[in-house]
């Protein structure tokens, strides 16, 4: 497929970006942003096209580039993640470099054969550095309390069919109700196996109420800590299990993609009755700007609007999870350690950001050494997906970027979760492709399936419904009192009960007028099963944040 095709997840704004900022302060473009090809064909289990979520990137720790969260590219330069995945007094980890365009972590090129004769491959990964790791500033890790964070790159992202930026919503974006299906994608275990897969995969959820979800926890834990800052989903398809800390959680309007929540905490035991708590991605907007707008170079900007969260809709039939090898273009494998180990994801929201959960790229709980980027099948150089007998698409190889800075949210509290969110600055800048013409919420990566441990090899897609706070802090009070769900969360259950768990720090997301856009970043959540919300970091709630982090 030609580099027409690719289109790329904007970061959206709640409130218009101010005049004096320059190009590379701003989000991704509103028509570029959260768009996505969508010309795939069947999918098989939970698996997704090797373009799909181009946004997703993979924050890399310590020298063996170990992936232990995930983000969510939002412009060029920035990645939007949990606080804890880069705070590194949180996990005792060093992000070092993010990951984009990364669809199978065990190849160089990633190729999907459709037909005999129908190869698609993809553009080669990204790798960037860290500049800066900019968590929020009210981030409480103990209470579980805005966890979220901005990861600066090192170099500006060049956006291709397989590396786009993300959505973040704004005042259009269509307020989450309870039982709207969301998707979240990433690298994250399946079943009950300890490694991640090695190919992105894609979760639905369903949200559910805060009620709900703190409900849930209070099973676990005696001190509520799911606000209004959170977002719980359930997982649909109970065979997934934990995904990828700091990733998205999405939903798709009008095929466009806008991340909703990042993964910011759940439960250690699969099982679609837990759910997984996001942070708010809505709630966390104006700080994510404010952040963005403190940068004055053109790589900070976040893609334009008219460019962001748009991807291709000409897919063929899907199969379960899976999603076309161009779906999802903004996904983003955070690579961490010197192996390269996908713990967790992100979203490309510009060309040099990816946005996660602050505990994917905290140094101090992992060490994230690089972001992939247009990954599908982590498993294969090229991803190709073979159709029919004689059509086959093959993504573009994957982009793969240092670490150039992680970014924090300065009030992330691991301990409870709060403002887990974060950005992974790439260490280059993003290249993306051009755009060809053309209340549930989704989130995707290479989560774990079932109740295995290990992440998937194929980056999946997660429909998920949006719950209350109050639903989903019922949620969470059947299980514990120790976690905090608070206005800055979203909380959403998954829909389809096969799935589990996506990947931490990756993007919620919904897509209006065939535009996406990230509401929140998978924070946390329970053991799988969809009788529990997972609980999203809430973007909006952190544009300020983003913002400033980007100006500054």
């Amino acid at each position: 497929m030609g580099s027409e095709k690719q289109m790329f997840l904007y970061f959206i704004l709640l409130n218009s970006l101010t005049v004096r900022a320059t190009a590379r302060n701003l989000l991704a473009p509103r028509s570029y942003c959260g768009y996505q090809h969508t010309d795939d064909y069947a999918r098989l289990t939970n698996n997704i096209s090797i373009d799909e979520f181009p946004w997703m990137a993979q924050l890399l720790y310590n020298e063996d580039l170990a992936v232990y969260c995930g983000g969510s590219l939002i412009n060029n330069r920035y990645v939007l993640t949990a606080a804890h995945c880069v705070n590194p007094q949180v996990g005792g980890f060093n992000l070092t470099m993010i990951r984009l365009g990364d669809y199978n972590v065990n190849t160089e090129i990633d190729c999907i054969k459709h037909r005999e004769d129908d190869i698609e491959c993809s553009d080669p990964v990204q790798l960037f550095g860290i500049e800066e790791k900019i968590t929020h500033p009210c981030v409480d890790f103990k209470k579980r309390r805005n966890d979220i964070g901005l990861v600066r790159l090192s170099s500006s992202v060049q956006f291709s069919e397989y590396i786009r930026p993300i959505c973040l919503p704004d005042n259009n974006s269509l307020q989450l109700e309870d039982d709207e299906i969301l998707v979240t994608s990433g690298w994250g275990r399946l079943g009950n196996r300890l490694n991640v897969t090695d190919i992105k995969k894609r979760v639905t959820t369903v949200l559910i109420s805060n009620e709900k979800c703190i409900a849930h926890f209070k099973k676990y834990q005696k001190e509520n800590v799911i606000s209004e800052n959170h977002l719980c989903v359930k997982e649909i398809d109970a065979i997934t299990c934990t995904g990828d800390s700091g990733g998205p959680l999405m939903r798709s309007k009008k095929n466009q993609w806008e991340v909703v929540g990042v993964l910011a905490f759940g439960v250690t035991q699969c099982g679609n009755e837990h759910p997984t708590v996001y942070m708010k991605v809505l709630n966390y907007v104006d700080w994510i700007k404010d952040t963005l707008l403190g940068s004055t170079a053109t790589s900070n900007l976040l893609a334009p609007r008219s460019y962001c969260g748009y991807q291709h809709t000409d897919d063929y039939a899907r199969l379960n999870d899976n999603i076309s090898i161009d779906e999802f273009p903004w996904m983003a494998q955070l690579l961490y350690d010197e192996d390269f180990v996908i713990r967790c994801s992100g979203f490309l929201i510009n060309n040099r950001y990816v946005l996660t959960t602050a505990h994917c790229i905290d140094p101090t709980m992992n060490n994230l050494t690089m972001v992939r980027l247009g990954d599908y099948n982590t498993s294969t150089e090229i991803d190709c997906i073979k159709y029919h007998a004689i059509d086959t698409e093959c993504s573009d190889p994957v982009q793969l970027f240092g670490i150039e800075d992680k970014i924090l949210h300065p009030l992330f509290n691991l301990e409870n979760n709060e403002n887990d969110i974060g950005l992974v600055r790439l260490s280059k800048i993003v290249h993306f492709s051009e755009l060809e013409d053309g209340k549930m919420l989704f989130a995707s990566g290479w989560g774990s399936l079932g109740n295995g441990l290990n992440y998937t090899d194929v980056k999946k897609r997660v429909t998920t419904v949006l719950v209350s706070n109050e639903k989903c802090i019922a949620y969470f009070k059947k299980v514990t009192s120790k976690l905090y769900i608070t206005e800055n969360h979203l909380c959403a259950k998954e829909v389809d009960t096969l799935t589990c768990q996506g990947d931490s720090g990756g993007p919620l997301m919904r897509s209006v007028k065939n535009q996406w856009e990230v509401v929140g970043i998978l924070s946390f959540g329970l053991r799988c099963g969809n009788d529990y919300p997972s609980v999203y970091v809430k973007v909006s709630s952190y544009i300020n944040w983003i913002k400033d982090t980007l100006r500054n």
